[in-house]
């Protein structure tokens, strides 16, 4: 396959980032998680790239993977992974069966505090669109808001803000 060859190499990201457009179908969808799941330093970045250049154009080609990568997700050490999968999560709804699932390991690698940033963001984004469903829940996500919220980043306390007070209005 074609997309081995390239992605052995270190390619310019401006032409990963073209070729990938070109190449948006779900073989090539199919490879990047792959190798994401290897989290293989050879390949993890190109994979990266890849990755989220087809969900931004195709969210529809990650489905099929949301529960592999979710439970990959709970053993996942590499941040570049997290952070791409959070952010791919935050961006789309689950099904009913899998979404209990997805919001204990987001709320999981949202109170770690050994992730960095941008997984607690996009983690903290996925939980509260999770939990919009069942306000019960949306309690609990405010408090570790709170708590964590003086010890973040400009740009963690801005998105915990907004979701502070979209939370306020659904409660």
């Amino acid at each position: 396959m074609k997309i081995r060859l390239d992605w052995e190499n270190r390619i310019p990201r401006n032409e990963l980032r073209s070729w990938s457009k070109k190449n948006c179908n779900q073989e090539t969808f199919d490879w990047a998680c792959t190798e994401l799941m290897k989290e293989d330093s050879d390949t993890l970045l190109n994979a990266s790239f890849v990755f989220s250049d087809i969900i931004d154009a195709q969210p529809h080609l990650g489905y099929a993977w949301i529960e592999k990568l979710t439970n990959f997700l709970e053993t996942a050490k590499t941040g570049t992974v997290k952070r791409v999968v959070f952010r791919y999560f935050e961006k789309i709804s689950f099904s009913e069966e899998i979404e209990g699932k997805v919001l204990e390991v987001a709320f999981n690698h949202f109170v770690n505090p050994k992730n960095a940033i941008a997984i607690k963001v996009f983690a903290m984004t996925t939980c509260y669109n999770i939990s919009q469903k069942y306000p019960e829940l949306l309690n609990e996500l405010a408090a570790e808001i709170k708590y964590q919220l003086p010890h973040g980043s400009t740009g963690f306390k801005s998105r915990a803000n907004k979701i502070l007070k979209s939370i306020s209005k659904l409660i």
